[in-house]
């Protein structure tokens, strides 16, 4: 976590689930905490307690709306995964329709290379 984020890292944050996770657990982890500092020679923490921390982190919002953001994080990167997936599925079936030669790469990539430059094909 930062204070000071510039702001187009900001959106990449945005778009992790881990800043929602981390924005749901962090008030219930700091609820009703309280610190001392003896080391301080006034005794006076610069953060005295949990709702301190929440209100300088600016994590001190909705916790059940930041439980709900990793779930559709989850969701629309996994439709994500899915069309680019489905799209280059999609490629290699029309290049092979157009008459791509698919037997030089299929023996290319079933190639190993066994011992002394000998190639075995799997």
């Amino acid at each position: 976590m930062s204070l000071n984020i510039p702001t187009f890292l900001q959106a990449f944050n945005h778009l992790s689930p881990i800043k929602w996770a981390i924005g749901n657990l962090a008030p219930y982890a700091l609820a009703g905490v309280h610190s001392s500092c003896p080391e301080v020679p006034n005794g006076q923490c610069p953060v005295n307690d949990g709702e301190e921390v929440l209100h300088l982190y600016n994590s001190n919002g909705n916790a059940g709306l930041n439980l709900l953001a990793p779930g559709i994080c989850l969701v629309v990167y996994r439709k994500l995964a899915f069309l680019l997936l489905e799209a280059n599925r999609t490629r290699w079936a029309l290049k092979e329709r157009l008459g791509g030669d698919w037997t030089k790469h299929e023996k290319a990539v079933g190639a190993d290379v066994v011992g002394e430059g000998k190639a075995r094909v799997v």
